[in-house]
């Protein structure tokens, strides 16, 4: 299952309080139906009904179903901001063995 560092877990509430999310929400990871491979990351009020859910120390994180075995064995964490003013970037690497 998707783990989040400490980091990854503070931008994602960050995000989630300045876009005044309701209870329940979180940070919903799926499939890009854009970029075959690519993953796409959205605030959602609540998970689809299919979504595996990341119950954490704040805002949940929801994970497409498409997409939890492509994650199953990766760490969420931020990466440095790469525009001035931007938001949070987040990298995806190897969980430790």
């Amino acid at each position: 299952m998707l783990t989040l560092t400490e980091n990854a877990q503070t931008a994602v509430d960050d995000v989630a309080t300045r876009a005044d999310l309701p209870a329940g929400g979180g940070l919903r990871i799926s499939r890009s139906v854009d970029q075959p491979g690519g993953l796409e990351l959205a605030l959602t009020p609540a998970p689809q009904e299919s979504d595996q859910v990341i119950q954490t120390s704040g805002t949940p994180v929801f994970v497409d179903v498409e997409a939890a075995d492509q994650l199953d064995h990766l760490v969420l964490d931020t990466a440095p901001d790469p525009a001035p003013g931007g938001g949070p970037g987040f990298v995806l690497t190897p969980q430790p063995e």
